[in-house]
């Protein structure tokens, strides 16, 4: 370990009119075996007074580029049959950092070639890949370059690439950054779509974990990469929660006092709804982490903040209770269950009610209506086909996640059938239960009460109505009310294909759902026109208002016979299976590896309960293996979700931590002479 810090000089004393900075420091390097050792460097400025933040940040800039120049230099002498997944890492780092290179570029070169080359010819592993493959530096080049064109389609072998083919494969990583949430995620398109990529990839162990960073980073800094998720997202939310203010204002204000307060009450139960996902995220942390995200959730933006979270790979916080990409999931899932659908809803009974009226067809509202529709099936298409295109969860579950195709063009035409088949499913939706509400509510109640409570009792008989959330008691309950009533409006009105997991709806009960919800659409139909009510008082004649259904109802069945032909036919079995949470969970645990068996402490305990003592001995057995390992999912955070019963000799109190802590810096102390620029406390 060497700490540096200011002294106090005879040639340089103390004055009146200059003010002293200090920069102390601390680098603490760590054998970690045979050829490696783990560098963590931390300064701490303090430059004697209030300077503009990004005045400091400069600063840090070149302070903390010290550790990647040592890291680049080490990393230049080590050749390529010795690079791991920690070394493509470290070189997706180094491309995409502006050199010296630069300067001296070639006549016709890029900045961007001009980079690539110099690395090429400094670093000895990708001296000796380019000696391999002459076109790799075009390929990485193109790459780092990141412009947005049509993506070509080069379907040569490895052996058959050219430096042709380099750039057009290169150049197409852009457009897939472009259209995926996460960067792993693009880079896995990318590598399905060029059989020469997946062949780099099997030969190389380094080639994706390059990928991955580099396209992280090109995300984080295009104008089209983090940015405009945030801002879309943020956006989009914004402006549909000021759409619907001013709705409830409208309504309220033209006598309409009924429509006003059902609008507004959808929409304060969207806001409570994500406030109490923010309490059970945040109730174990900081009280200042969950006082920042009720301010999130009450401007209107939480979506959009949620997305850049996720595209920037932010891992799931301490004490919180899912990971980012779930909580962007749930927070859709409520706008869309609590806001959007009752919303459509609503706005196709008021166009209704104004037709009765004798009112001409407004364009705007129609238009309103259709644009929402779309809105809401576009989310809907976006939440599944996201977790269905992840890497890790293709990697971890192949038998549910993976039913999208590799093909760009495949992905595009699916991705079409999900949007509409979403949208036809809530107009269809719609029309039917606005023409039943027109014979009386008490019809719409009893049907969706009627249709709930089944729903709630088949749970109940297949003992499988709490959620996997890990939580327990009344809390576990409450929740899991919550959220069964949110998935099965969900599926009801979108369709949305990720909640057919038994973890959530099920695929059998989820196509059987899809089925009762047309006919329950033709059902409703019927029972307006046979209901008693005088034929000029009806909104439209019996023929068209079958023809509105029967059109829509057949528009959903081409696009769902469309996306069953697109999407590979060994998922087809996911739509129909019976399988309940605890035969999910279960089954994870009976997975050969380590890390597929630690996943069933993210679920709640009474899901493994039935097998907790094989649970036990797996971690009692295993316990003294991983501390000297250090396998990537044995950390902390998993600690803190077992019972102190399974871990050997106990946990460690928070007192003794503190001890420890103090012994420490202590010794810190006496053998540097110096203030310890660590600091220890409770939260770590």
């Amino acid at each position: 370990m060497l700490v540096s810090v200011p002294e106090l000089s005879d040639a340089h004393p103390l004055t009146s009119d200059v003010v002293r900075a200090g920069f102390p420091s601390m680098m603490k390097m760590t054998s970690r075996g045979t050829g490696w050792t783990e560098l963590e460097y931390v300064v701490q400025p303090d430059f004697g007074g209030s300077l503009p933040l990004w005045l400091t940040r400069s600063g840090l800039g070149s302070a903390l580029a010290y550790v990647t120049e040592i890291q680049a230099h080490f990393l230049s002498l080590r050749r390529l049959n010795q690079w791991d997944e920690e070394d493509g890492r470290a070189v997706g780092e180094i491309l995409v950092v502006k050199t010296d290179a630069e300067k001296y570029r070639e006549k016709g070169e890029t900045l961007v070639e001009a980079r690539v080359r110099g690395l090429m010819e400094k670093h000895k592993g990708l001296r000796e890949l380019g000696e391999e493959h002459e076109w790799f530096s075009v390929l990485l080049a193109k790459v780092v370059a990141n412009k947005l064109r049509p993506a070509g389609d080069v379907r040569a072998a490895l052996h058959n690439m050219s430096a042709r083919r380099a750039k057009v494969i290169g150049g197409a990583m852009a457009s897939c950054i472009a259209a995926n949430l996460t960067a792993p995620a693009a880079v896995d398109e990318w590598i399905l779509r060029y059989p020469a990529m997946g062949e780099l990839e099997r030969e190389y162990v380094w080639f994706r974990p390059m990928l991955n960073t580099v396209a992280q980073r090109l995300l984080e800094s295009v104008s089209w990469g983090l940015k405009m998720r945030l801002y879309t997202g943020a956006g989009l939310s914004t402006l549909d929660l000021i759409t619907d203010l001013f709705m409830v204002y409208t309504y309220a204000t033209t006598g309409k006092a009924l429509t006003a307060l059902s609008l507004a009450t959808m929409v304060g139960l969207c806001q409570l709804m994500q406030l109490l996902l923010v309490f059970l995220q945040t109730r174990k942390g900081p009280r200042r982490v969950m006082l920042n995200e009720v301010l999130v959730v009450m401007s209107g933006i939480a979506p959009g903040i949620h997305a850049m979270r996720v595209a920037q790979g932010a891992k799931m916080r301490e004490h919180a209770l899912i990971e980012p990409e779930m909580e962007l999931t749930i927070t859709r899932c409520c706008e869309m269950a609590l806001e959007s659908v009752p919303g459509s809803l609503l706005q196709v009974i008021a166009l209704m009610r104004s037709l009765q009226e004798g009112e001409k067809l407004s364009k705007a509202a129609l238009g309103s209506i259709i644009v929402s529709a779309l809105t809401t099936g576009f989310t809907a298409a976006t939440i599944s086909f996201d977790f269905d295109v992840s890497p890790s969860r293709r990697r971890d579950e192949p038998g549910y996640y993976g039913y999208i195709p590799d093909a760009a063009s495949s992905r595009t035409l699916i991705f079409c059938c999900m949007i509409f088949n979403g949208t036809l499913l809530l107009l269809v939706r719609s029309v039917s239960l606005a023409l039943l509400a027109m014979v009386g509510w008490r019809w719409v109640l009893a049907y969706l009460a009627s249709d709930m409570g089944l729903y709630f009792v088949y749970r109940m008989v297949r003992r499988d109505f709490l959620h996997w959330f890990p939580l327990e008691g009344l809390t576990s309950v409450g929740v899991s009310v919550i959220e069964r009533l949110l998935v099965k409006v969900l599926v009801d009105f979108t369709g949305v294909l990720h909640l057919r997991g038994p973890a959530e709806m099920g695929g059998a009960a989820f196509t059987l759902n899809i089925i009762m919800s047309f006919a329950a659409s033709f059902v409703a139909t019927h029972v307006y026109y046979e209901a008693d009510m005088e034929e000029d008082v009806r909104v439209m004649v019996e023929g068209d208002a079958w023809a509105i259904v029967g059109g829509l109802s057949a528009g959903w069945l081409c696009c769902f016979a469309g996306f069953l032909l697109l999407m590979k036919r060994s998922y087809w079995s996911t739509l129909v299976s019976t399988q309940t949470t605890f035969g999910y969970v279960r089954g994870k645990f009976l997975k050969e590896d380590d890390e597929h068996k630690s996943k069933v402490f993210k679920y709640s305990k009474r899901l493994w309960a039935p097998i907790r003592d094989d649970v036990k001995a797996w971690t009692m057995e295993n316990w003294e293996r991983w501390e000297e390992e250090k396998p990537a999912w044995f950390t902390e955070e998993w600690e803190k979700l077992m019972d102190d019963d399974m871990i050997p000799g106990g946990r460690i109190s928070s007192d003794e931590q503190q001890t420890s802590g103090r012994m420490f810096l202590n010794l810190l102390s006496q053998k540097f002479k110096v203030v310890p620029v660590i600091h220890l406390d409770n939260s770590n």
